[in-house]
């Protein structure tokens, strides 16, 4: 997912406040790179413009644009008011999230045969995953037929030179180019 929403709760005495959101990225060490420029927080973005009491607010970026590659970020947001020379409206504040806009790698097999062969196919298929997330499904369709959802290994008894089409996807919905292997079966002479 590369749209990441941050919330933010913000108090600020001044009943006239001009409140300014400056948002940056690190992971490791604050205060990292900005992610845009400084965000003015009114009506748009924010429940309410009273901030004498708190508020909630909702600032959103474009991920990929900003984030150099997939990791855990930390985001750390300051809020200043400009109205009243640039005092701080609240404590700065962290917040991580994982960054994923690679697809899972091409899903994998083993115990296929593309030559011809006398028994039943045998198929196992892997997925892998650069991030921490991992995969989340691996899809599969044998002859152009309906997809079907992978949980564990495929037999194919029917004689044939059967065409398997693979794809994986990861939970933040990158999908994995398709795959295609093949198994051939002849077991009736």
């Amino acid at each position: 997912r590369t749209i990441r929403s941050l919330y933010e709760q913000v108090r600020d005495a001044d009943p006239n406040a001009v409140l300014i959101a400056d948002v940056s990225y690190y992971s490791s060490t604050p205060p990292g790179t900005t992610i845009s420029s400084p965000i003015e927080l009114n009506a748009s973005n924010c429940g309410d413009v009273n901030f004498t009491s708190e508020n909630a607010c909702t600032l959103n970026w474009d991920t990929s644009t900003v984030l150099p590659q997939d990791a855990n970020y930390f985001i750390y947001v300051q809020v200043t008011d400009t109205n009243n020379g640039n005092e701080t409206a609240n404590d700065s504040s962290d917040n991580s999230f994982v960054v994923d806009n690679t697809p899972p790698q091409t899903p994998t097999s083993t115990d296929t045969n593309a030559t011809w062969q006398n028994v039943n196919a045998g198929i196992a298929l892997s997925c892998a995953d650069s991030t921490a997330l991992g995969c989340h499904a691996t899809t599969y369709s044998i002859d152009n037929g309906s997809d079907a959802n992978y949980t564990g290994a495929i037999t194919i008894s029917t004689d044939g030179n059967h065409s398997i089409a693979i794809i994986s996807t990861d939970p933040a919905g990158n999908v994995s180019t398709t795959t295609t292997i093949y198994a051939a079966v002849h077991k009736n002479p």
